[in-house]
């Protein structure tokens, strides 16, 4: 019956978000300032030598959404470990998920694999490829400057790579917003990060919380991450 269920709820996401795949490939023109940008990221990067432990809560907006995900409540705790390949996530009731374990699949590895991605993204991009300055970009009343990037070595004129943009408020460092894509999800999936005010772990400023938004001026948001703690463990 569950698998049914999935199937069916699987056409309605796929009907519902039938849009042209997004395909942000910039031209070469702002290749120089984007590097530029991403090394000044670099020396700002939070360096965890042992394993980075993550805790905090995901609050889900909706029941029926929330019941495709491991979560046996709206609102629930979580714990990632992040240590590359052998990063694990542990939630309430449940076996941790470790993402390099084959058994892991179905919406089960979408949710572990999206939550570490949305958590870990502000880190990560300073370890991204293809960094490309894209200029500055409007969004309602908002000026931002904006950067493309993959978080995976490629050709970045293959579109089927996934495709992630950097909103920063002009002038200021602070990462606002994140457009995505998720192949593996849907072809023609696109996404959007809402990270909020920085707050200091372990002696370093990292986003607080991440809003899960179906586009950049939603006023809900499918489900937001809070961060609570951040440690370097050894």
């Amino acid at each position: 019956m569950r698998a049914s269920i999935l199937v069916l709820f699987w056409l309605f996401l796929s009907s519902c978000r039938h849009v042209d795949l997004l395909d942000a490939r910039p031209e070469k023109a702002g290749m120089d300032a984007g590097v530029s940008w991403h090394k000044d990221l670099q020396k700002n990067r939070p360096h965890c030598a042992g394993v980075l432990d993550i805790r905090g809560t995901d609050t889900w907006s909706s029941r029926v959404l929330r019941w495709f995900t491991p979560l046996s409540e709206n609102h629930s705790p979580f714990q990632l470990q992040e240590a590359g390949a052998n990063s694990a996530v542990n939630l309430p009731g449940q076996s941790p998920f470790v993402l390099k374990d084959s058994e892991l699949s179905g919406w089960d590895r979408i949710y572990v694999e999206s939550l570490r991605l949305y958590v870990t993204l502000p880190q990560a991009i300073a370890a991204a490829y293809n960094p490309v300055y894209l200029g500055e970009k409007t969004l309602g009343t908002e000026t931002f400057a904006a950067f493309f990037f993959t978080l995976k070595p490629g050709d970045w004129n293959d579109p089927s790579l996934d495709q992630y943009i950097a909103y920063y408020p002009k002038g200021s460092p602070k990462l606002t917003l994140v457009q995505f894509t998720y192949r593996d999800l849907s072809r023609s999936y696109v996404g959007w990060l809402r990270y909020g005010p920085d707050k200091a772990f372990a002696a370093f400023p990292y986003p607080s919380s991440v809003s899960i938004l179906d586009d950049s001026d939603a006023h809900e948001a499918v489900h937001t991450v809070e961060i609570n703690s951040m440690t370097c463990l050894p």
